[in-house]
């Protein structure tokens, strides 16, 4: 559900758990609304996001890497205090 893809980027399946993903990535990430991932993405982004879209969570990116219907499926994720998302 979380595989590294190097350069510090991780492929993940939206359906891991928050805490899973802050643990692995030794960061601090909400998880008051969300058991999942993909649940945090859904609420960052306010909406259904479009694969390619990136939001930022801390010092974490996410980028939308493929979706199922209303459903973020799979995401990549870096952590990166510098990246600029738009």
């Amino acid at each position: 559900m979380l595989v590294p893809s190097g350069n510090g980027h991780w492929t993940v399946d939206a359906r891991l758990p928050v805490d899973d993903l802050a643990a692995e990535l030794e960061v601090d990430l909400p998880d008051d609304e969300w058991d999942t991932v993909g649940g945090l993405v859904l609420d960052t982004a306010e909406r259904v996001p479009e694969v390619g879209e990136s939001f930022r969570v801390g010092d974490v990116v996410f980028t939308v890497v493929r979706m199922q219907g209303r459903r973020v499926a799979e995401l990549s994720v870096v952590k990166d205090p510098l990246i600029e998302v738009e």
